[in-house]
């Protein structure tokens, strides 16, 4: 395979990747809206809000309106995005390196080649969006909310906690 050949498939899994991370976000962002909202009602004790998943989902369309179980998505949508294009381009790269002269990849490579683009994906993208995730639903459910947006609640948490995100 040309070189050019091979980094269009490198270029296109990254796009396809990003676009499908895109739409699985939208579709599934309620979902982990809810489950996020419970983990930080379990530290409540007693002073818990929602008695479940079905009474969260109540107390979020009563007081935000629908929308309101999209609170905090674009957090997730930038980190969906790139997360799905790593794992898609990086698969298509280690694939490129890991061809047998015929063109063909074994099982065995195949396997290499997704522990490959999966710990890419961990490394780079999963680990970092998750803290990020968690600590921008927080804040929206907030009585005072302190991130002004994406790029600010970044580099807040990053000063905060140490942590090298930005």
């Amino acid at each position: 395979m040309t070189d050019v050949k091979s980094l269009h498939h490198t270029m296109m899994g990254i796009t396809s990747g990003g676009i499908t991370g895109a739409i699985e976000v939208v579709i599934t962002f309620p979902t982990e809206y809810v489950k996020t909202q419970l983990q930080l009602d379990e530290r409540m004790g007693a002073a818990r809000r929602f008695q479940g998943p079905i009474d969260c989902i109540k107390q979020t369309v009563k007081t935000h309106g629908f929308r309101g179980l999209y609170r905090g998505l674009s957090v997730l949508l930038y980190a969906a995005i790139p997360k799905s294009a790593v794992r898609f381009g990086g698969f298509e790269e280690f694939k490129r390196h890991n061809l047998s002269p015929d063109g063909t990849l074994t099982p065995a490579r195949k396997l290499l080649c997704g522990m490959g683009a999966g710990v890419c994906e961990a490394i780079l993208v999963v680990t970092p969006m998750e803290t990020v995730k968690v600590k921008f639903i927080n804040d929206q459910v907030s009585p005072n909310p302190h991130y002004r947006g994406f790029i600010h609640g970044v580099h807040s948490i990053s000063k905060e906690f140490g942590t090298p995100l930005c």
